[in-house]
């Protein structure tokens, strides 16, 4: 799904630009070529890294878990490029940091309760 939405991520980018003349070619082959690779570099260590973590721990508490991107993302925006974080993004923080801290805890507090056993039958 991911592969989609960058597809039409770029798309919609590069049309938006050349409307608003504001595209910009790349300087020399070399610094894209060095884009690419950190593009293709990163996302396949990712993906390797996400797969073998659903593998140890389960699909549930792994998409939990992988939405703590968003709230890595944010703090590293805050400490190395001064970007302030509104009131908003604190309380989606504190609500995935929650949800993810509720889905590694042991849940002993409920029990599966069979049909039968709910209902006497006489």
């Amino acid at each position: 799904m991911s592969f989609y939405t960058n597809i039409f991520a770029a798309l919609g980018m590069g049309i938006a630009a050349i409307v608003s003349n504001t595209f910009i070619y790349p300087i020399n082959i070399f610094a894209l070529s060095y884009a690419a690779l950190i593009g293709i570099f990163a996302t396949s260590v990712a993906m390797l890294a996400l797969f073998a973590g659903v593998k140890r721990i389960g699909a549930v508490k792994g998409s939990i878990i992988a939405n703590m991107e968003i709230v890595i993302a944010c703090i590293l925006g805050a400490v190395f490029l001064n970007e302030k974080m509104g009131i908003y993004q604190l309380m989606g923080a504190v609500l995935i940091i929650t949800s993810a801290i509720m889905v590694s805890l042991p849940n002993k507090a409920l029990k599966k309760v069979s049909l039968e056993n709910s209902f006497e039958v006489k």
